[in-house]
C-alpha cells in the first residue's frame, strides 16, 4: 500500500482531478475548467466566495448562487466547492447532499468520489457507503491502470505519474475504508458484510489477520459456526500460536466427528503452551493464570480425544487420556459447569476400561458420581454409567 498517498487521504490534505481512464477520449467533462466572468452577477458571486476566508461566508455566497441560479453553466463548479467546504467543516450531510449531484454529473471523478467516501463515513450511511466503495475502487482502479501516451513531455508525464498515484492511493483507501468502517458498525452482520468484501476485494490485504479476528467475533454473535472456524483457521496461518482459536477448533472438530483434526488441535495447543514465551504487556502473574487456564482446557480436549480414539478397547490410550484428564482438574474444577462434567464423566470412562478386578471401580464411581450432580449435557449418561456399575457390584 502507498503509505504515504493513503495517510495524505486520510487527513484531507491532497486532491487531484481526476483524469479520462480512456486516453483516446476527445472530450472529457471537467467541471473545474470554468472561466468566471466576474462582469456578471453569478461570476461575481462565485469569485466573491473564492475570495472569502470565513467557511461560513463562503456556504452563504454560494447557497445564495445555487438558489438565484441552478441552470447556470458554473453550478456544478459551485456544488465542488460546497462539497468542499461542508467536507472541511465536517458538515457530513450536506457534503454528501452535494457529492450525490456531483456524481450524477462527473460518476468517475476521483476527488469527488473520495470526497463523497468522507462524507458518508462521517454521517455512518454504512448502506450507502459500501456500494459507493466498491464503484470508487472500479473507476480509480482502471484510472490506476491507463498507460501514458508516447507523446508526453516531461512536464505531462510528470503529471500523468502524480494522477496515477492520486487513483492508487484512492484504491488503497477503499481498502482502509472498507476496515475501519467495519469495525465502527454494531451490527455484527453488517460487519461481516464489510470483512467479506475487504477480503474479496483485496486478497492480501494488509488488514487480512485482524479482519479474520473480527470475522470470528462477528460470526460467533450471529452464530454462524462454519464461518467463525474457516476465519480462525485463515488466522492461524499467520499466528498459529493463538490458544484460543486452536481449543475452539478442537471441540468443534471433535463434535463434527473429525478426530483426527481435534488430535492435531489439540496437541498444537499443547505444544504452544509449552513453549510461547510470555507477552511483554502481560504480567507474570496474570501469564500463569492464562497458561494454567488454557493448559486445563488443552489436556481435557485432548483427554477426550483419546477417550474416543481408544474405542472399547485400546487401553494404552485410556491410560493417555487418563494422564491428560488428571493435570486438567484443577482448573476446570475451579471453573466448573459443563467442562468439569465433561472431564469428570471421561475419567469415570477411563477408569471403567482400565478396571481390573474392581480395584478402579471406587474412582470410576466418584467420577460418575461428580458428573451426575453437574448441570451439562452428560448428567443422563453419567447417570445410567452409575446405575449400571452399581448393578455390577450388587450381583
Amino acid at each position: 500500500m502507498n503509505n504515504l498517498w493513503v495517510a495524505l487521504l486520510i487527513f484531507g490534505l491532497v486532491s487531484m482531478p481526476a483524469f479520462s481512464q480512456d486516453e483516446e477520449a476527445e472530450e472529457y467533462y471537467d467541471l473545474r475548467d470554468v472561466d468566471i466572468d466576474v462582469d456578471e452577477e453569478q461570476g461575481a458571486l462565485v469569485q466573491e466566495a473564492l475570495d472569502s476566508n470565513s467557511s461560513d461566508e463562503k456556504i452563504r455566497l454560494l447557497e445564495s448562487f445555487v438558489e438565484q441560479y441552478p441552470e447556470d453553466y458554473l453550478v456544478d463548479y459551485v456544488h465542488l466547492l460546497l462539497q468542499e467546504v461542508y467536507l472541511e467543516k465536517q458538515n457530513w450531510a450536506d457534503s454528501v447532499k452535494y457529492g450525490k449531484l456531483l456524481v450524477e454529473m462527473v460518476p468517475d471523478d476521483l476527488e469527488v468520489l473520495h470526497n463523497l467516501t468522507k462524507g458518508l463515513e462521517g454521517t455512518q450511511d454504512w448502506a450507502a457507503l459500501l456500494p459507493h466503495l466498491l464503484e470508487t475502487k472500479s473507476y480509480a482502479g482502471k484510472a490506476a491502470a491507463v498507460k501514458p501516451s508516447d507523446n508526453l513531455d516531461e512536464d505531462g508525464l510528470a503529471a500523468f505519474t502524480g494522477q496515477k498515484a492520486y487513483a492508487q492511493g484512492i484504491v488503497d483507501y477503499v481498502e482502509y475504508s472498507l476496515f475501519t468502517s467495519s469495525v465502527k458498525q454494531a451490527d455484527p452482520a453488517a460487519k461481516l458484510q464489510y470483512l467479506e468484501t475487504l477480503l474479496e476485494q483485496y486478497p492480501s490485504s494488509q488488514f487480512k489477520g485482524q479482519a479474520n479476528d473480527q470475522i470470528v467475533m462477528a460470526s460467533r454473535q450471529t452464530g454462524n459456526m462454519a464461518r467463525m472456524a474457516q476465519a480462525m483457521k485463515a488466522s492461524l496461518e499467520t499466528n498459529d500460536s493463538n490458544e484460543e482459536y486452536l481449543y475452539t477448533l478442537a471441540e468443534l472438530s471433535l463434535s463434527s466427528q473429525q478426530v483426527a483434526d481435534a488430535h492435531g488441535y489439540a496437541q498444537r495447543l499443547l505444544d504452544v503452551l509449552a513453549s510461547k514465551p510470555r507477552p511483554e504487556n502481560v504480567n507474570e502473574e496474570s501469564w500463569l493464570s492464562h497458561k494454567a487456564r488454557f493448559g486445563g482446557f488443552a489436556n481435557l480436549i485432548m483427554g477426550k480425544v483419546l477417550v474416543v480414539e481408544a474405542g472399547n478397547s485400546d487401553k494404552n490410550k485410556f491410560r493417555e487420556a487418563r494422564k491428560h484428564l488428571l493435570e486438567a482438574v484443577e482448573p476446570i474444577k475451579a471453573q466448573g459447569g459443563p467442562n468439569y462434567q465433561a472431564l469428570s464423566y471421561f475419567l469415570g470412562v477411563c477408569y471403567i476400561k482400565l478396571d481390573i478386578g474392581g480395584d478402579n471401580i471406587d474412582k470410576a464411581l466418584f467420577w460418575m458420581d461428580a458428573a451426575a450432580k453437574t448441570e451439562g449435557p452428560l448428567k443422563g449418561a453419567a447417570g445410567q454409567a452409575m446405575a449400571s456399575i452399581q448393578a455390577a457390584i450388587n450381583k
